[in-house]
Formats: C-alpha cells, structure tokens, sequence
C-alpha cells in the first residue's frame, strides 16, 4: 500500500476517466449528480473494534488522527501522513477538482489490482467548519463545493465497486459543517471525541 500510495510517477494523460454516474430527475427529463448520502452503506449489525485489526486505512493527517489517539483505531493498520494520495492539498485550490478525482479513479485502480478480491471503502471528505474557506489556500474548502465533489467522490466509489461511507452522518451538524465540539482550532482536524464518533460509525457501517 505503501508503494503505491507514494508513487508519484501516475501517468494521468492517458487513463480515460469512465462517465460519471447520474440520477435522472422525473419531471424535467434533466439528469443531476448522484447525492452521495443515497449512495452511503446503510447502517448494519455493529462490530468490535477488534475487527479493525485486519483493515488498513489509506489517507492523510485526518487519518493520522485515527492511529494517534485512543479514541481513534490505533489496533488498525495505516498508510497515512500529511498530503498523502489523490489529495495532496489540492482540493483548496483546484477549481474543478477534475484532477483529484482522475487520481482518485487510478489510486483504487491500483489498489484493487495490487491486493484482488480485497473489499476497499472510501470515506466521504470530512466537514469543516465554516470559517476555514474564509482563510487564504482554502478557498476550495466550503461546505458546497465539498458535498459537490462528494457526490463525484460516491459515484467514483460505486463505479469501482467500492463501499461509500457517509462520514457527514456523524461529523456534520445541522447545517452541514463539522460539529464545534469535534473541531479543532484550525477547523478541519478533529479533536479526539470527534474520533469516537467516526469510529462508532465505522464500527455500524461494515460490508459483509
């Protein structure tokens, strides 16, 4: 996982990106993005956190978190630090995000070819408060652009055959940003009871 994840010789020119997977609207024939809270696992019957024993968790410093703390899956195993992957802090600055999902496309790409028959979800991109997208470098990162490219992030999961979790269920308030109590002083990382409430979910929401 390692190698693949920090391999950063992806050749993107030529991998053709497959068409984007829509739901059609009945009264005006238009067609719109998928929402990617239809296109979550349902909740089912919750597991031990031991299960995690046997999962790896491919990501960044968010991921980080869930290693770190106790409140996190520190029995799991991870391939995760700061800018890891298709993000690479792209998603403050890429206007289109057509390059973070491209990436997204090739790294479960590789994933699944490198390890076959392995069942692989993909986590929604967390809330963040709503401050953040007022601070410079992180323009990108308010709450509609980033249920936007979670609805591309779903689709790309379903296209893949990949289990799409909803991690919004449990992070986001009423309005859609990240809970104040889980936040932390950047508004985007989580303090360590925003951990139990990720975990809680993930430990409800297993394929299989």
């Amino acid at each position: 996982l390692q190698e693949i994840t920090e391999d950063n010789t992806w050749n993107t020119l030529q991998y053709a990106s497959t068409r984007p997977l829509t739901v059609q609207t009945l009264s005006t024939g238009t067609t719109t993005a998928l929402d990617f809270r239809m296109a979550a696992l349902p909740r089912t019957a919750p597991v031990e956190k031991s299960w995690f024993s046997q999962v790896s968790f491919v990501g960044d410093s968010l991921t980080q978190g869930m290693q770190m703390y106790d409140t996190g899956l520190p029995g799991a195993m991870f391939c995760a630090y700061r800018g890891v992957g298709p993000n690479a802090n792209v998603l403050g600055t890429d206007s289109d995000y057509t390059s973070f999902l491209t990436y997204y496309r090739l790294m479960l790409d590789m994933i699944t070819q490198a390890l076959p028959g392995t069942p692989v979800y993909v986590q929604s991109i967390t809330p963040v408060r709503p401050e953040v997208a007022a601070k410079k470098g992180h323009e990108g990162l308010n709450r509609d652009r980033l249920c936007r490219i979670n609805d591309e992030l779903a689709a790309v999961a379903l296209e893949k055959n990949c289990s799409f979790l909803n991690l919004w269920e449990v992070l986001a308030d009423e309005n859609g940003d990240l809970k104040a109590e889980y936040a932390q002083p950047d508004g985007y990382h989580l303090k360590p009871e925003g951990y139990t409430a990720w975990v809680d979910y993930l430990c409800s929401h297993t394929a299989g």
